[in-house]
């Protein structure tokens, strides 16, 4: 998005830190983020492995609100948890919600009513309360068409893209390309040990070759053409 006139507004994008922007396989909320704007990326951690995530995710969300009287606009992507400290920010602040909403997210989300939040869908917050669903603004993921290929000549087979975790329920394609009678190619991976236990246990198994295929994880180029 390319601000032309005098008063262009300075936006800071806050994302979660497990993946990198722009990713180059993995990172379905980077992905969204990249296209929101044109932007110079500010580094708040040195890449590594982490034993307790949540440290680090602390630190990104307080140095973004350090530095917020130096922007019109705080925007995070990082759930709920910037929520109850979105009040010491200095600038306006919008918190986009990408994630499944649960028991806790609802109880925040009720806690500070106030706070300026927007959902990607509308079954997302289904869930919550009509009161304080109300006050959430629905504003789907965009989509950059300019780099994606459409192919007017599909291949004869169905798709799976993303992380191989319950949470995307690589087992409900695995039973729906079954039921159609149609080979299945999945593409991504496991991230966390809950999810390559999941893989090991209910997907490595039913994999085949034939009817059930896994492709690893994929780069842009490659979900191109996939």
């Amino acid at each position: 998005m390319k601000v032309t006139n005098a008063s262009r507004l300075r936006i800071a994008l806050i994302p979660l830190l497990w993946a990198r922007v722009a990713p180059s396989t993995m990172g379905g909320v980077e992905f969204i983020v990249v296209p929101l704007t044109e932007c110079n990326l500010i580094e708040a951690m040195e890449r590594g492995r982490a034993w307790e995530y949540e440290y680090y995710e602390t630190c990104n969300i307080a140095e973004a609100l350090q530095t917020s009287g130096s922007f019109d606009v705080v925007h995070f992507h990082v759930g709920c948890y910037a929520i109850p400290l979105g009040a010491l920010s200095r600038s306006p602040v919008l918190h986009t919600l990408h994630n499944p909403i649960t028991p806790d997210a609802i109880w925040l989300l009720e806690r500070y009513v106030e706070a300026p939040v927007t959902a990607v869908s509308h079954s997302q917050i289904a869930g919550i309360p009509d009161q304080r669903r109300s006050r959430i603004q629905v504003i789907h993921n965009g989509c950059d068409f300019g780099a994606q290929a459409f192919s007017p000549a599909p291949g004869k087979y169905l798709a799976f893209l993303g992380r191989m975790g319950p949470g995307k329920s690589p087992h409900d394609a695995i039973r729906i390309a079954k039921q159609s009678g149609l080979p299945l190619v999945l593409a991504g991976q496991p991230l966390d040990q809950e999810e390559h236990a999941y893989f090991a246990e209910k997907i490595q198994p039913l994999i085949d070759g034939r009817t059930v295929i896994h492709i690893g994880a994929v780069d842009q180029r490659q979900k191109n053409t996939f």
